[in-house]
Parts: C-alpha cells; structure tokens; sequence
C-alpha cells in the first residue's frame, strides 16, 4: 500500500501510513523506506530524509551508501552544521561513505563557518588524498582553528554559529557568528 502511494507521487499519505503502522508496531517493508527516501532526497526534503535514515538506522537496517552521501551533499550544500557533522560521524568516519570533493568542499566550508577544525581537517585531508590543493581550503582550516581557539580562550565555551547570518550570505569576512553555548547543548553555566 506505502509503495502505491509513493508510486502515484501521494508522499503525505504514504508518510502517514508508514508513521501510522510504526505506532501499531506493524512491520514496514525495508523497500518502502528506501523508496520514500528516494523521493524526500530527489525533493530535497532533506530533514525528513534524515529522519528516516536515522530510523532505519536504529532498527539495524543499513540503508545504501548513495541515500547518505546524496543527504551529506545535500546538508553540505546547505551548510546544516549539525546534520553533517552526525552523518560524518555515523557513516564518513567508519568508511561506509566517503564524499566526493564537491561534497568535501562544502563540508570544509561548514565546519570553518562553525569554528570546527576537526571536521575541516578531515573533510580537507580527504580532498588533499585525492590532490586536490587549493591555498583557499587550507586559510579555511586556520581560519576554523583560530575561531575554536579564539572563542573557547575567551568566553570558555563551545561555538555554535548561525547559519544563514546576513554576514555570510553577503559574502563577508571568514569570521563566523558565534551564540553562546556550553558543551553538552546548555545555554548557561553548570
């Protein structure tokens, strides 16, 4: 039935009979999933995608390498700081998927606008494997450097910056925008 909906293109009502037989605890076919998020990711709904990635993650069933990398690349394009760096660390850092480079590109750009030279360097050492050398890549890893460095020295906290600041989108300085948060997702001290 999920399939027939998926098939004439009624994605609300396949969602709500998958989200419906998943609170009677009713089996959903493995191949239902895949094929709804074939479609959330060819529409770019890219939240919903990951939710039911996710799923299928935590009910042991490995959804293909091609839904993660077109939703890495796709979080990456769209600089989803927190997306990304939870499919890095679910699927890149165990080599289930490695990113091509426009994907590594974008996520160097993502972890520099969020101070996380971490992701920046392992995204970038990916690129320079393959090498590819670019002298604006490498100023984007000190620039998430000196941001981390900067930000955890002088307010003692973790920087979480915001996405789509005007700054940014102006095409303004490497300097991201950081909101103040403690590590563990806290907005005040312990």
């Amino acid at each position: 039935m999920i399939q027939g909906y998926l098939l004439s293109n009624e994605f609300e009502m396949a969602i709500r009979t998958m989200d419906k037989m998943k609170e009677e605890n009713m089996p959903i076919p493995h191949s239902a999933y895949m094929m709804l998020i074939d479609h959330l990711l060819s529409m770019g709904e890219v939240d919903f995608a990951y939710q039911y990635l996710k799923d299928r993650m935590e009910n042991c069933q490995l959804p293909n390498e091609e839904h993660w990398g077109t939703l890495l690349s796709l979080a990456a394009r769209d600089f989803r700081y927190d997306m990304v760096s939870q499919i890095w660390a679910d699927v890149v850092e165990v080599d289930y998927v490695i990113p091509d480079d426009g994907t590594c590109i974008n996520i160097v750009l993502t972890a520099t606008r969020n101070a996380d030279p971490v992701l920046c360097a392992n995204a970038l050492r990916i690129l320079l494997a393959r090498g590819v050398q670019s002298e604006f890549l490498v100023s984007c890893m000190a620039t998430a450097y000196e941001s981390r460095r900067r930000t955890k020295s002088e307010n003692g906290y973790e920087p979480i910056v915001e996405g789509d600041s005007e700054e940014w989108q102006a095409g303004g300085p490497m300097m991201p925008l950081v909101e103040n948060r403690l590590p563990g997702g806290g907005t005040e001290w312990e």
